[in-house]
């Protein structure tokens, strides 16, 4: 009789997750709710993570500027990202507690910074790396940001990731083979896989992935606890 219900049970438990597969799978319906919050002339919703989208807006409320946004699933719930400084701002990415996207200001002249938010206006960091004009960061896996920045000289992008900082900025140019003169990335995994695209001297694109490799101290570090696994298993064979 028992295990009648545990079979009873698990089957149910199967169809109900099943269930909930096929909803998200092939649903044909859905509700649309307008984002657009009060003071916006106009609004662009980009990305969506976790119950949270980002984007822009333009309007009175933001002196009629375009200003970063990020909603929680509807137009009252609004928060503009833009920050001290900053006359123009855009988001373009969302992964956990983190936006990211660019920005203009007064004292960058006609250039554009890479910015990174975590919800609020205040929170705002500026990416741009000392080495470079401008900067754009595109997509962001949580703890990383990924996008491209410029150097003074030429007129040529190069594809970076950030953790978090300009200090931390990572050229991936330097990575790519002989050929390519230019670079952007677009987006990265929870593992730390880059994808983006490069130019190469013909100016033609080519999609491009850039794969983390581990420190060489990695290895030493997986080598030894794997002899200690080893030498446990023999002391323990030996006993």
């Amino acid at each position: 009789m028992n295990r009648n219900w545990k079979t009873y049970f698990t089957v149910v438990l199967v169809l109900i997750v099943l269930s909930g597969v096929s909803q998200k799978v092939l649903a044909t319906d859905y509700s649309a709710i307008d984002l657009n919050p009060s003071g916006f002339d106009i609004s662009q919703a980009h990305r969506t993570y976790g119950g949270q989208q980002v984007g822009y807006g333009h309007g009175s409320a933001s002196d009629n500027n375009e200003h970063a946004l990020l909603w929680n699933g509807s137009a009252e719930s609004v928060v503009d990202l833009n920050p001290s400084g900053f006359d123009r701002s855009y988001a373009d990415g969302i992964s956990g507690a983190q936006q990211v996207g660019y920005g203009y200001g007064s004292s960058m002249g006609s250039n554009f910074h890479a910015l990174l938010w975590s919800g609020t206006p205040e929170s705002a960091v500026d990416l741009n790396p000392f080495e470079c004009v401008y900067s754009r960061a595109n997509g962001t896996n949580g703890a990383q940001q990924v996008g491209y920045g410029s150097y003074p000289t030429g007129y040529g992008a190069h594809a970076y990731v950030w953790s978090g900082s300009p200090e931390s900025a990572v050229d991936l140019q330097q990575f790519l083979p002989n050929g390519f003169v230019d670079s952007t990335a677009t987006s990265i995994d929870a593992q730390g896989n880059i994808v983006g695209f490069a130019w190469d001297g013909n100016n033609q694109y080519h999609a491009i992935l850039w794969q983390p490799v581990p420190e060489p101290g990695t290895f030493v570090m997986l080598g030894m606890a794997a002899l200690s696994l080893g030498f446990v298993w023999w002391r323990k064979r030996a006993n």
